[in-house]
């Protein structure tokens, strides 16, 4: 079987064989828990915030910019996030403004619950910044995968097989990776030629029915074509 990627850093395909994925390291400190920053929203008619999880992206050369992924959701609800409302907290606790965002122009489902960000500076301290990939494969077929979270090492984890669900979106994908209430837009990351790389992040959770039983997993979304899409725009507007 031969699976293959496309990675965001250099925009390269290529080939990757089966053998070649192994499960995402465990070792401390955590690969990526330093690209993990939070999204701060207000909530819609309320003085209270909503907080989710977002990483910052790598690119090949130093910007005066961060490029971040997170939820749609995570601006509050399935709406277009409020650029001057919201804002980037990073690992320190430090605060950075929102330039501009991309997000699906599609109906808010949630095959549509992503958005790409850009900040108006670059981050400093520096944080870590991921590299993403877009994979191709029966995504049953995975090796253990890590949601890679701030406040706790990450175990091993799994795509499920009620993946199968959503075979009319190949966007969307069931885990069973450990989860709480913020964590969407946490990465999950695969290791890949030794290197650990992002192939999709957290959404939420499902609980699915079926003869008298409900059984309640996690939902992701694959990074795909139309976020990398996204992510060159916003880069490109900026230079």
């Amino acid at each position: 079987m031969i699976i293959r990627a496309l990675v965001i850093l250099g925009f390269v395909t290529f080939p990757v064989g089966a053998n070649d994925i192994q499960p995402a390291a465990m070792e401390r400190p955590v690969p990526g828990r330093d690209g993990l920053v939070d999204l701060v929203c207000p909530l819609p008619g309320s003085s209270d915030r909503f907080v989710s999880q977002a990483f910052v992206v790598e690119f090949p050369q130093a910007q005066n910019f961060e490029v971040l992924v997170a939820t749609r959701h995570g601006a509050g609800g399935l709406q277009a996030l409020d650029n001057a409302a919201c804002w980037i907290r990073g690992p320190s606790g430090e605060t950075y403004s929102i330039s501009d965002s991309r997000y699906s122009r599609s109906n808010a489902t949630d095959d549509h619950d992503w958005q790409v960000i850009r900040t108006e500076q670059a981050f400093e301290p520096e944080v870590e910044r991921l590299t993403l990939a877009r994979v191709q494969v029966p995504l049953v077929d995975l090796p253990d995968i890590a949601l890679v979270r701030q406040s706790r090492i990450p175990t091993a984890c799994h795509v499920l097989a009620q993946t199968e669900i959503f075979h009319n979106d190949g966007s969307l994908f069931a885990h069973d990776c450990r989860t709480r209430p913020g964590l969407s837009g946490s990465p999950i990351m695969i290791a890949h030629d030794g290197a650990n790389v992002v192939v999709g992040f957290h959404l939420g959770r499902v609980t699915q029915y079926s003869a008298g039983t409900s059984q309640q997993y996690g939902l992701a979304r694959l990074i795909d074509a139309e976020i990398e899409q996204a992510i060159m725009d916003l880069a490109s507007q900026a230079n």
